[in-house]
C-alpha cells in the first residue's frame, strides 16, 4: 500500500457511535456519520415501519473514501411511526471486508397535520380545527362507520401553519362514534368523535 494509506484487513474499525447524526427536514432525511481512515465505502440499512412491526428492510451501498452522510426522501416514510437506520463501512468489495454495524438509530417523520375536534364527545355540534406543515389541497369530510359521506365541511387550497375552523352540527345524528376525514395530496388523517345524548 502507499504510504500513509491503511491496510484493509479485517476486522476493519466501526463507524464511531457518536459521530452519527439525523436529521429530520420538510423533504428530506438526512444521515451522517465520520469517515472511517482507509473506507472505500458504506452500506446504510435503512428499517421502514409498515405501521407496526415487522419494519420493511432496505439497503443503499456507495463506494466513495469520502462518504459520510446519506439521503433519503421523506415521502419513503410513513409519517408519525418510528423508522431507524443503521451504518457499517469497508475497505474491500471483493472480498468483502467491512466493520460492524453500528447500533439502530430510530427517527420518526412527522405529519405535519394537526386534526382535532372539540368538544369530544359532543351532543351534537362541535368544532374541528386542521393546520398543515405545508401547503396543500386539502379536504375535510365528515362520515359514520360504515364509510358513508355525511358532510363536505371544506375543500381547497390550505396555506402552510394556518389553522382552519369548521363547527358542525351533528344534532339530528343518532348517538354513536364519527370521524372527521382530512385528506391531502399526500395522506388521510382521521379523528373519531362521538355523538351522545
Amino acid at each position: 500500500t502507499c504510504s500513509g494509506t491503511p491496510i484493509c484487513e479485517a476486522p476493519f474499525p466501526a463507524v464511531d457511535e457518536a459521530s452519527r447524526n439525523t436529521v429530520v427536514g420538510i423533504s428530506n432525511v438526512d444521515l451522517s456519520w465520520d469517515i472511517v481512515p482507509g473506507q472505500i465505502g458504506c452500506q446504510v440499512q435503512v428499517l421502514r415501519a409498515l405501521g407496526t412491526p415487522p419494519y420493511q428492510r432496505q439497503s443503499f451501498t456507495s463506494l466513495g473514501e469520502n462518504f459520510d452522510s446519506f439521503s433519503l426522501n421523506t415521502n419513503l416514510f410513513i409519517p408519525g411511526v418510528t423508522h431507524a437506520w443503521r451504518v457499517r463501512c469497508g475497505c474491500s468489495s471483493s472480498p468483502i471486508v467491512a466493520g460492524p454495524f453500528s447500533s439502530w438509530i430510530t427517527f420518526v417523520v412527522p405529519s405535519g397535520i394537526t386534526l382535532s375536534s372539540f368538544p369530544n364527545p359532543t351532543k351534537g355540534s362541535s368544532t374541528v380545527s386542521f393546520s398543515l406543515e405545508t401547503k396543500d389541497r386539502a379536504t375535510l369530510e365528515v362520515y359514520d362507520l360504515n364509510g358513508r359521506v355525511l358532510e363536505l365541511l371544506f375543500s381547497g387550497d390550505v396555506d402552510s401553519s394556518t389553522p382552519y375552523q369548521f363547527d358542525f352540527d351533528g344534532t339530528d345524528l343518532s348517538q354513536g362514534v364519527y370521524i372527521y376525514r382530512l385528506t391531502t395530496t399526500k395522506e388521510v388523517v382521521n379523528e373519531k368523535f362521538i355523538i351522545t345524548n
